[in-house]
């Protein structure tokens, strides 16, 4: 039923992600422990840490994301994944055949994605990144 009277809870990524604590709690949701709730921001930073899992295995990636969410394109436009809207199922069939027969494509596209996990997201990126915030802000 995944509903409860009893108390909600929001999930956020940290339990999302993880395999047997997300089954786990869904769980307890069914047998009416309590009511689930997460927003889409949570559900879209769970597709970004999977992502960076991906690039550091140096993983080709096919994204099927809602046309607002500019994470496809970016992964195109960079050359570490192929991209198309949610629910577009003709282009994804497409897009995944093309991954599928072509090796050079997987490890060209796996390994532009560990050299753009390397040049944008290493702890010194994220450093400089957040100080920057803080800068612009005084």
């Amino acid at each position: 039923m995944i509903h409860s009277v009893r108390f909600t809870a929001v999930l956020d990524t940290n339990v999302i992600y993880p395999v047997i604590i997300r089954d786990l709690l869904f769980w307890f949701a069914y047998y009416d422990m309590y009511t689930p709730k997460w927003s889409n921001h949570i559900f879209d930073e769970w597709n970004y840490s999977r992502l960076l899992s991906y690039l550091e295995y140096k993983k080709p990636v096919l994204m099927a994301t809602d046309a607002n969410t500019d994470i496809g394109v970016i992964a195109e436009e960079n050359g570490y994944g192929l991209w198309c809207e949610n629910g577009d199922l003709d282009k994804f069939d497409s897009l995944l055949n093309k991954l599928a027969t072509n090796p050079q494509l997987r490890t060209q596209t796996g390994e532009k994605g560990y050299k753009f996990l390397e040049e944008n997201y290493t702890v010194e990126k994220s450093y400089e990144t957040i100080m920057r915030h803080f800068e612009q802000g005084r």
